[in-house]
Formats: structure tokens, C-alpha cells, sequence
């Protein structure tokens, strides 16, 4: 049988929201970047990579390509490539 697992949402705001992860007592931690202003340097979070999920919505998903979507992709491609998206 499968035991379930907790996942703690995390709002990152800042970079020093990220190191907040080790205090938080759960299974995974999603890290919801869509709150952040800047995004974090792909590799202050791969440290982490086996504790957290990583969100990152567009706040107008219902547009196509907006500036906030092309700044995000190669975010995206640096932590897909490390298996961490």
C-alpha cells in the first residue's frame, strides 16, 4: 500500500523565501515562483531538486505569449534539463 505523501506550498516571493525549505516539516515543498518578482538563478534551486515542485503559472494564462512567459522560459529549460521541471 501506498503511503500518501504532503506537499507544503511555498509562495517565493524573494530569493530568501527559497531557503525556507528546510524548515518546512512535509514530504515536497511546491515552490509557487509565480509570486516572485525576480526569478531565482536556476541553480539556487537545485539543491533542493529531490524536496520541491516547482510552479510557475502566467498571471494572465489566457494570453498567449506575454513578456512574463518569455522571460520564464529558459528558467524553464534550465530546470527541465536538470530533471527538476
Amino acid at each position: 500500500m501506498f503511503k500518501p505523501i504532503v506537499v507544503a506550498s511555498l509562495p517565493v516571493r524573494s530569493r530568501e523565501d527559497i531557503k525556507r525549505v528546510d524548515e518546512i516539516e512535509s514530504d515536497l515543498v511546491e515552490l509557487r515562483l509565480d509570486y516572485a518578482k525576480d526569478l531565482p538563478e536556476p541553480e539556487e534551486i537545485l539543491s533542493y531538486k529531490n524536496k520541491v515542485l516547482v510552479t510557475l503559472r502566467d498571471r494572465g494564462e489566457e494570453e498567449l505569449e506575454t513578456s512574463a512567459t518569455i522571460r520564464r522560459r529558459p528558467f524553464s529549460q534550465s530546470l527541465q534539463t536538470w530533471g527538476s521541471l
